[in-house]
């Protein structure tokens, strides 16, 4: 029996853990390599020190919060090897990026992430889907962060596509809440097989 056309006519996507793959301890071995200083630098400066949250919401630019940090450490440690050990926690997940091409073929595909801009400018860079995302949500330009209804009402408004005709996939079942509160459908990412299977259960064409 053929599987009826899926109602949505956008995907919305997040990006940690959907479309990039994000281990902390990849940038916590760069730092180290990189700096001679050790693995929990890494979280002091990024994440203790609240720089990380303060990028997500629009408080510090990607400059400013390398400026920042060269300053809170005690060793000598250049902007270009900050920034390389800040995204080296990401990495591509190349059939996900195969499917959004494969999905805004036919589909308008948007992304939604609270996210800062160091990465979101790495993933824009490297993970070949610039061309299939219609639009940007980001936390940092707007100061609303997932959960926060707002975050997706300013996507929506960007699309001009109801609630009910929108694909939200997100690997946090509290942004996935939010998201079913408003009318979307929901996917909730597990890993990259389960959601690309999931996809194709409900009757898109992924290009496999």
């Amino acid at each position: 029996m053929s599987l009826q056309p899926p109602k949505s006519t956008l995907i919305l996507l997040d990006l940690g853990l959907v479309v990039v793959d994000v281990q902390l301890s990849t940038g916590r071995a760069t730092w180290r390599e990189l700096c001679g200083g050790n693995s929990g630098d890494f979280d002091r400066l990024f994440f203790d020190s609240g720089i990380k949250y303060r990028m997500d919401i629009g408080e510090l630019s990607g400059q400013s919060a390398i400026d920042e940090i060269a300053k809170l450490v005690d060793y000598k440690v250049i902007p270009e090897v900050i920034e390389a050990s800040w995204n080296a926690v990401l990495n591509a997940r190349p059939a996900m990026s195969a499917a959004i091409q494969a999905l805004s073929r036919t589909y308008r595909c948007d992304v939604i992430s609270n996210t800062d801009p160091i990465h979101a400018a790495w993933i824009q860079k490297n993970c070949g889907i610039m061309g299939a995302i219609t639009n940007w949500t980001f936390s940092f330009d707007s100061g609303h962060m997932k959960p926060q209804k707002a975050l997706f009402e300013i996507a929506l408004e960007a699309a001009q596509i109801p609630a009910t005709q929108v694909l939200l996939l997100d690997d946090r079942r509290d942004n996935v809440a939010t998201a079913q509160a408003l009318g979307m459908d929901t996917i909730v990412v597990e890993n990259e097989v389960q959601a690309l299977a999931e996809l194709q259960s409900r009757g898109f064409d992924i290009g496999l």
